[in-house]
């Protein structure tokens, strides 16, 4: 009777320690997921914080008085807001020029290949007319071939 007793008793050891080492397992997959999530909650804090830093060194040194005041995140925001509409104001009244700037240097490109395609030199070693003319009719002064 013993006997059955102690291979009952076995029996059921074994399954708990069945029940057990699952659980175990289970527990370790689940922890592994808490720290992946804890680590990207560290980095999506640390990113903030670094630009909440720059914003507010940006905002003390746009007025020296501010310059040991610790701004309200709200007001910080709005005034980033308001930076941010000056700039894209000026960069509205920059951008004519920056496509006319590209448009120069597009061509710059086109007369190099034309200028490499008819003879096989580079641009700056070619001293052909076209090159010459089409330059100064873009109002660059560069020496094309040397010249």
């Amino acid at each position: 009777m013993s006997k059955t007793k102690s291979g009952a008793a076995d029996v059921d050891q074994n399954a708990l320690l069945a029940s057990l080492s699952a659980d175990l397992a289970q527990a370790k997959i689940e922890l592994g997921s808490l720290q992946k999530e804890a680590e990207d909650h560290e980095k999506s804090f640390d990113v903030r914080q670094a630009a909440d830093m720059r914003a507010i060194e940006r905002w003390r040194a746009a007025s020296p008085q501010r310059e040991l005041i610790w701004p309200d995140h709200a007001d910080m925001v709005v005034w980033l807001l308001e930076r941010l509409e000056v700039a894209d104001k000026d960069i509205r009244a920059i951008a004519p020029f920056i496509q006319a700037y590209n448009a120069k240097i597009e061509t710059l490109r086109a007369i190099a290949q034309e200028t490499a395609a008819c003879c096989g030199k580079p641009a700056r070693m070619c001293g052909h007319d076209s090159a010459r003319i089409t330059l100064k009719e873009l109002g660059i002064q560069i020496k094309v071939g040397g010249v």
